[in-house]
């Protein structure tokens, strides 16, 4: 369980009882249980979320964050996702801008090009 569910009994969110069985899971697979914790497995899960382009406010509810802020501190954007955000921008007002729409049929004054 790297986020919490929604349980009748509270006790079952809290850390202590996911971080008990980790280490020796992470043994099993043969990984550094000194580099591999609950922490980092939640923060891996969250930053994958926020990769594949699921809102914020989706992940702040299946992390169970309070707060957006708190989200946002797992939040690690890199350079190709900017780039890929403004190319989102660029095509989409490329797009939308028509000459026709945007260029007034109003014809000029006499004696002014």
């Amino acid at each position: 369980m790297t986020f919490p569910g929604h349980y009748a009994d509270e006790q079952d969110r809290t850390p202590l009882r996911f971080s008990a069985p980790v280490p020796a899971s992470v043994v099993r697979a043969g990984l550094d249980p000194e580099k591999v914790t609950p922490h980092v497995m939640r923060h891996t899960g969250i930053t994958r979320l926020v990769k594949a382009r699921v809102h914020l406010p989706t992940i702040q509810r299946i992390s169970g964050h309070k707060t957006l802020a708190m989200v946002m501190r797992y939040v690690h954007l890199e350079d190709n996702q900017i780039d890929d955000a403004i190319a989102a921008i660029d095509t989409d007002f490329l797009n939308s801008v028509t000459h026709r729409l945007h260029t007034p049929d109003i014809p000029a004054p006499k004696g002014r090009a």
